[in-house]
């Protein structure tokens, strides 16, 4: 479905629930109403919904409608700074990773670690899976006798936020080994679903950021259920209705 499409569908089904008795929707607030129903659909299938309810629709099978999303990230020039308070504790097993805010969220996080010689020859290599540790928790695992992650993990710290719309991640290994790739998979941020170019009396504005007129990025199997979502939205908007009865995503 085309921007286009989306349009003039909207119109269609808003003007039918309200039987063409209400104030049409100009494009702006289709493109707000759209956008806003496209990410309810991501958060809802991915299980990240805002109200606290289950995610609709989680089965396998039902991914690759959202693969476009789907986003590998490998950082392996990791940036090493000296300011946070675990890498003044332990310099030696701590990297830090800056991450650009391009995603929704992370699915999973691999971390391949490495043991050299004094050569500088690899003589052991693991793969790890990365566990997100809160600072609270990891003071409590440094107080124990065994301070350091099992063989197949790598402990990671969120650190200090200090270029904007960046993550800071700290990475904390095995002793006697360094990072030799820390790979993330994520869902990336879609561009918002602009019908027109947002100029004239919305010059001023944007959407995410956004001013010009952006297709949907996501599957076109999708495409019914944010319309209707979007119309839900707008008629919620029109009449103050709570969400809390009404069914965020049937796709």
């Amino acid at each position: 479905m085309t921007t286009q499409e989306f349009s003039i569908e909207f119109d269609i089904l808003f003007n039918n629930i309200n039987s063409n008795q209400s104030q049409g929707i100009n494009e702006y607030e289709k493109s707000v109403f759209l956008t806003h129903a496209q990410n309810e659909l991501i958060k809802n299938h991915f299980g990240m919904a805002n109200n606290g309810r289950e995610a609709l629709n989680t089965s396998p099978y039902r991914d690759s409608e959202f693969s476009s999303l789907f986003k590998t990230i490998s950082l392996n020039n990791g940036i090493v700074q000296d300011i946070s308070p675990v890498q003044s504790l332990y310099p030696n097993r701590v990297k830090r990773f800056i991450l650009e805010n391009d995603y929704l969220f992370i699915i999973n996080e691999l971390c391949d670690i490495v043991k050299k010689d004094i050569d500088g020859n690899v003589i052991d290599l693991i793969k790890t899976n990365v566990v997100p540790v809160h600072y609270a928790e990891f003071s409590r695992l440094m107080s124990t006798s065994y301070k350091e992650p099992k063989l197949n993990e790598t402990w990671r710290l969120l650190g200090p936020q200090e270029l904007e719309n960046t993550t800071v991640m700290d990475l904390y290994i095995r002793y006697g080994y360094i990072i030799d790739n820390y790979i993330i998979r994520c869902v990336r941020k879609p561009r918002p679903i602009i019908t027109v170019d947002l100029d004239g009396e919305f010059s001023e504005l944007t959407i995410e950021g956004y001013n010009t007129k952006t297709e949907c990025e996501l599957h076109p199997v999708l495409h019914l259920a944010i319309l209707k979502r979007a119309v839900v939205l707008a008629d919620m908007s029109r009449l103050k209705q709570p969400d809390s009865q009404i069914n965020p995503m049937n796709y």
